[in-house]
């Protein structure tokens, strides 16, 4: 049941990211919205996953590979917000 309504919530992600490419025509916004569909369907594995038969490698390589696409995103949207972080202040100086 649980898995059914991720399922469900995973298609209107990506119904709204149709949608929403269809609006603009960035390409960073179009990789942001496959990443946070790739997270979410990797949420989903992780929790539908049975701990008590799966092995230690299964769940590091499941970690592993939910770290990933989040450093992904991250990096995506640092790089969207980096001029914020260095803009000059008053005084000429900019922010560490």
């Amino acid at each position: 049941m649980l898995g059914r309504i991720l399922n469900i919530l995973i298609l209107l992600e990506i119904n709204y990211s149709i949608v929403s490419a269809k609006r603009t025509k960035s390409g960073a916004v179009r990789a942001r919205i496959v990443i946070l569909i790739a997270i979410l369907a990797l949420g989903r594995k992780l929790i539908l996953v049975v701990y008590t038969s799966a092995g230690a490698d299964v769940l590091l390589a499941l970690h592993g590979f939910s770290l990933s696409p989040g450093v992904l995103y991250w990096l995506l949207t640092d790089s969207d917000h980096g001029w914020q972080r260095n803009a000059p202040l008053s005084t000429g100086e900019t922010f560490g």
